[in-house]
């Protein structure tokens, strides 16, 4: 693999809501942040303690980002190479099992 390989990562809720700082944690690489979980960060921001907080700060971070660019088009990171993504589609079919 060479090093110029980039990988695509898709973020989950609660990769978010158990460490804040995992939306940085891929440098070099591109991180699609399903819409859905943008929603379900919604629901725990006002939540005390960890994961209240979590939510709040991935929120932020996002917001911030969205005045450097499009995040539907990918943000990215300039101290890291990384490029971020808020994905509006194709995330409908998944699978009852998988689904909330």
């Amino acid at each position: 693999m060479s090093e110029n390989t980039r990988k695509l990562f898709v973020i989950d809720t609660n990769v978010l809501l158990y460490d804040k700082e995992s939306i940085h944690a891929f440098p070099g690489n591109d991180v699609i942040i399903p819409i859905i979980v943008l929603d379900e960060l919604d629901r725990f921001k006002d939540k005390t303690g960890v994961i209240g907080e979590s939510a709040r700060y991935v929120n932020r971070f996002l917001d911030d980002l969205r005045s450097k660019g499009n995040l539907h088009e990918g943000v990215k990171l300039e101290n890291n190479d990384q490029t971020i993504r808020v994905e509006l589609e194709g995330f409908d079919n998944i699978p009852n099992f998988l689904d909330r």
